[in-house]
């Protein structure tokens, strides 16, 4: 469950109290307790730093204050900043590209790209419509995973040379020469 309330006086901070104690009533009368490990409150653009409560078993305790937090895979700051979203997902792309570089020595264009879109763009674009980048410094590092991939071509690349060179050495004759064409475009 979430709280939202737009905060410009200190009238609004007693208004968000009194929700949470009306919470608390509901959960005593029906006694379901909160968990308080879950309970936190992130300021949002604003300086006025209140303390909230919610009271259980005759007792009130103090919400947590954070900076940031992670719900459903998307970090969110109280600067509203998504920098650290942006290098959590590029981290976790170059992970999966190291594992697929380790664990699949010959690939193909086509199964290197099956590979591609199903494993390392999806962590570059999960819920990009919620943490969108806007600064030029995440956006570069996004990027350079992007490029990370493209040097994963490059390594493809290799690869494909090399396979077509053991073919064409294995089907060498000294009347005909072997010729192929390697497209270099993913």
């Amino acid at each position: 469950m979430r709280l939202y309330l737009s905060k410009s006086c200190i009238i609004d901070a007693a208004a968000l109290q009194k929700h949470l104690d009306s919470l608390s009533t509901w959960s005593a009368e029906w006694q379901l307790k909160f968990n308080l490990d879950k309970c936190k409150v992130m300021h949002i653009g604003h300086q006025y730093k209140t303390n909230y409560n919610v009271q259980q078993d005759n007792t009130d305790c103090s919400i947590l204050e954070i900076t940031e937090e992670k719900d459903l895979g998307v970090l969110t700051a109280n600067t509203m900043k998504v920098s650290r979203q942006c290098h959590e997902a590029a981290s976790k792309a170059n992970r999966v590209l190291g594992m697929v570089h380790r664990q699949f020595k010959d690939l193909d264009k086509k199964s290197f790209l099956i590979i591609y879109k199903g494993f390392i763009r999806p962590h570059l674009e999960y819920a990009i419509q919620a943490w969108c980048p806007y600064l030029k410094g995440d956006i570069e590092h996004l990027e350079k995973s992007t490029t990370k991939g493209d040097e994963a071509n490059k390594w493809l690349l290799k690869v494909i040379i090399r396979t077509k060179t053991q073919e064409a050495q294995s089907n060498y004759t000294p009347y005909k020469k072997a010729t192929w064409r390697l497209d270099r475009s993913l």
